[in-house]
């Protein structure tokens, strides 16, 4: 069975060197909950990248994209990306943790992605977390304390008021 390996941290509200050791949760690639997080993520992409690109492209503090590698490959590896910035027909930015998965990659390299690799977003206001879809499917499967980290800072609706 594939399986992908998927990151919990949020990008947008820890350093890139906090994220580096970042804890990995394994889901199958057919496990529904996870695949409808993700297409829900896929719908609000457009506005999240309405909202979350500055002047000059580059993504705004604070909003980050989770994109999945190796599709094709037994272990895939999804992964937060911030900054970000669109190039070409598809994306460029940093891998904000370190990979499991992807030979020669390193936390803080750049790459380069299409938006059918995006699985989920993310976006720090006023003391909460938005997006982050397969972050609270995650939730169950976490330890005590981070799964209470992450509920106190989830907001209730993943998109923000007025989006």
């Amino acid at each position: 069975m594939t399986r992908f390996l998927a990151s919990i941290a949020c990008a947008a509200f820890l350093p890139l060197a906090a994220l580096a050791g970042d804890d990995v949760v394994q889901f199958g690639q057919q496990d529904a909950e996870m695949q409808s997080a993700i297409a829900e993520a896929r719908i609000s992409l457009p506005q999240f990248l309405a909202n979350t690109q500055g002047a000059d492209g580059q993504s705004i503090e604070g909003a980050g994209l989770k994109v999945e590698f190796n599709a094709e490959s037994e272990q895939s590896e999804v992964i937060w990306i911030v900054p970000f910035a669109p190039r070409g027909d598809g994306f460029v930015g940093i891998l904000a943790n370190e990979p499991t998965s992807m030979p020669g990659q390193h936390a803080g390299d750049m790459v380069e992605f299409s938006e059918a690799q995006i699985a989920d977003w993310t976006y720090s206001a006023d003391g909460k977390l938005f997006g982050n879809y397969t972050t609270r499917v995650m939730l169950p499967h976490l330890d005590d304390a981070t799964k209470t980290q992450l509920s106190q800072i989830l907001s209730e609706n993943p998109v923000p008021e007025g989006w």
